[in-house]
């Protein structure tokens, strides 16, 4: 078997990753010669549009905005999760909520990408004024979640946790079919654990050979085992000012912004091997090898502006919420309960 090699080595692309390099090794067996020649194309022609398509995968040759990206999801994956935006004075509140967030960063953004920015997140909230004891512009909340989540060959789990205290600056108009509840000043810490692995074989499939059209490409499946491992771990201050109105006592309608302060790291371990194949037969045409490895951080600072619509009534409240940050969404349905 005549074998050729190409690799690239990633140095670090961003001033804050301690170490980002990766490897993509692609070796090609006489049937992949074969593939090469039936195109017109030399060996390393051929290796080179395997590597590039692998890295595109892998994003191999992105890893410093790839770690940054996956750190940012996870401490966006419960923001706004922390506090109830419509609380009411010397009530207690309980509350389960599902979320759905995404980044819209192009590094985890697309489907395509074997590490993809998607997180489904179920977390509980508790909280209670402090009227009771003689503070009746003061809520405190805890709020937690733990989700497993899949993406693509990867499994692992987020789990989230916060503590947040809210203060009423300016107070609630009278009542009245339109009563505007005041203006809210919410913050705490949010601290997030996102780990996602190779439970299974990867696999990812691209095209070679001269155009789009049948016949005039094949189709290479790639099928890894070995470790892949991303992981992050986030702590972030965030600082919101929130306000809305309450609509005949039983319609709400909320929004608001806020700063975040993200502190914490991501880190990325990968060390894959697999046989290339093409055609319904899975005939082999060579092997596919990637390593990886890297840290990061999230960006320390951000913003995020958030709104929702809440069914408000005496015990029960239904609420929909949309929260957005640069990179990144969210879509959150939950319901909340103060007895």
């Amino acid at each position: 078997m005549r074998a050729a090699v190409l690799a690239v080595m990633l140095v670090p692309a961003a001033a804050r990753a301690d170490s980002a390099q990766s490897s993509v090794v692609v070796t090609l067996n006489a049937a992949g010669d074969a593939l090469a020649a039936q195109y017109g194309q030399s060996e390393a022609q051929l290796i080179a549009k395997a590597q590039m398509s692998i890295e595109d995968i892998y994003q191999t040759e992105n890893l410093p905005n790839l770690l940054n990206a996956f750190a940012n999801t996870a401490a966006f994956a419960a923001r706004g999760l922390g506090a109830d935006y419509m609380s009411d004075p010397d009530r207690w509140v309980f509350g389960v909520a599902a979320t759905g967030a995404l980044a819209t960063d192009l590094s985890l953004g697309s489907s395509s990408h074997v590490v993809a920015g998607a997180v489904v997140n179920i977390g509980g909230l508790v909280g209670t004024s402090l009227a009771r004891w003689g503070a009746p512009s003061w809520t405190v909340f805890a709020n937690g979640s733990y989700e497993a989540t899949t993406i693509r060959g990867l499994s692992g789990s987020l789990l989230t946790g916060g503590a947040h205290v809210q203060v009423k600056v300016v107070h609630p108009s009278s009542p009245g079919a339109v009563r505007w509840i005041g203006l809210d000043v919410t913050s705490g810490l949010d601290v997030a654990d996102w780990n996602v692995g190779a439970s299974a074989p990867i696999k990812i499939n691209f095209h070679v050979g001269n155009g789009t059209m049948p016949g005039q490409y094949h189709t290479v499946d790639l099928a890894s085992t070995g470790t892949l491992q991303v992981k992050a771990s986030t702590y972030s201050v965030p600082v919101e000012l929130t306000t809305g109105v309450l609509l005949w006592d039983t319609l709400g309608i909320y929004g608001g912004g806020g700063v975040d302060l993200t502190v914490g790291q991501s880190e990325i371990e990968a060390s894959l091997s697999g046989t290339m194949t093409i055609d319904n037969d899975m005939e082999p045409i060579g092997t596919a090898t990637i390593t990886a490895s890297g840290t990061n951080e999230p960006d320390a600072f951000t913003v995020h502006a958030l709104a929702g619509l809440e069914l408000h009534t005496r015990y029960v409240r239904v609420f929909a919420q949309g929260a957005i940050a640069p990179s990144e969404e969210a879509v959150t349905v939950g319901v909340r309960v103060t007895p």
